[in-house]
């Protein structure tokens, strides 16, 4: 073999080999977590992963075909504002430090001020594939689940009186342009703290080890700290003194 062909075999399997390490990455639309503006994927979770791969590729998909795709290895990982325990058996679940997420139960407002307990029994919206949520919020408070593809489904689905409220982050509601303070409202007390993350593929060694790497030393960075300064809302629990 020649030296011209050996330099272009070299450079076919490092090329080979680059592309089979990119990562694929799905995502939900959840503001401010994961969003699409501009035609480009933004927010925090997309952040931090832009900082631990600078290579990584992004596709918004609905709920429940991110876990779909991702059980059967159609995509390599997902965003998630919150850790589902049902994938562990396919995926590495990540989850992000200082990042615990609050989340409530919305209301028309004309219902008055509702204790959680009013719920009980009904039925609410819970964004589609979220199987820890809707355990815990049956098993907590004896609450129903309807699956829903967004949360401008759930706001949909509360205004037009086809459900009693819906769960969701509230910073996920307060973000839509669709959400209108005059009209719904949310239980004072959280329903449930979850943690914002995500997920890896098993099978995905490459991914795996190249995130292993780098996430413990990014994390604790002062550019962590001011990507969640920067996305900072109420219901981002995080210790004021971790950010300094």
């Amino acid at each position: 073999m020649s030296k011209v062909h050996l330099y272009l075999a070299t450079l076919l399997i490092t090329f080979s080999c680059s592309i089979q390490a990119a990562l694929e990455c799905a995502y939900l639309e959840y503001p401010p977590y994961a969003f699409e503006k501009e035609g480009k994927a933004q927010g925090i979770t997309i952040e931090i992963l832009k900082n631990l791969d600078s290579e990584v590729t992004f596709i918004k998909l609905p709920p429940a075909r991110l876990f779909l795709y991702l059980e059967s290895e159609e995509i390599s990982c997902g965003l998630s504002s919150s850790i589902a325990l049902s994938t562990k058996a396919y995926a590495n679940n990540y989850y992000l430090p200082l990042l615990n997420v609050d989340t409530y139960i919305f209301y028309l407002k004309s219902h008055g001020t509702l204790p959680l307990d009013y719920f009980r029994g009904k039925d609410i919206a819970v964004l589609r594939g979220v199987q820890i949520e809707k355990s815990i919020l049956k098993s907590k408070y004896g609450i129903n689940s309807y699956d829903v593809n967004s949360p401008t489904h759930a706001l949909k689905m509360i205004m037009l009186g086809r459900l009693e409220g819906f769960h969701m982050s509230a910073s996920a509601i307060l973000n839509l342009k669709e959400y209108d303070s005059e009209l719904v409202t949310f239980v004072a007390k959280p329903a449930i703290k979850v943690t914002a993350g995500f997920y890896i593929n098993k099978k995905n060694k490459q991914a795996f080890d190249k995130l292993k790497r780098q996430r413990s030393a990014f994390f604790n960075t002062q550019s962590y700290r001011d990507i969640l300064k920067k996305h900072l809302n109420k219901d981002l629990l995080v210790d004021s003194s971790a950010l300094k």
